[in-house]
C-alpha cells in the first residue's frame, strides 16, 4: 500500500475544503482547544499550509 499517495489524497485542497464545508454545514462544535467554527476559517487561512506540511512529514502535534 502506497501510504504517501493516500496521505496526498487526504491532504489535497479539494478534500480538506470539502471536509471544512461539511463541518460548517453541520454547525460543528468547538474542539478540545475551544476553537469555534467561526474562528476556524481565519486560523486555517493563516496556518493551513504549515499544518499540511507537518502532517505530510509526520511532525504534527495537536
Amino acid at each position: 500500500m502506497d501510504t504517501s499517495s493516500l496521505m496526498e489524497q487526504i491532504l489535497s485542497k479539494d478534500n480538506l475544503n470539502a471536509a471544512y464545508l461539511q463541518v460548517v454545514r453541520n454547525k460543528g462544535a468547538a474542539g478540545v482547544d475551544g476553537m469555534t467554527v467561526e474562528e476556524l476559517d481565519a486560523y486555517l487561512s493563516e496556518n493551513g499550509e504549515s499544518i499540511r506540511e507537518q502532517l505530510r512529514t509526520r511532525k504534527y502535534k495537536p
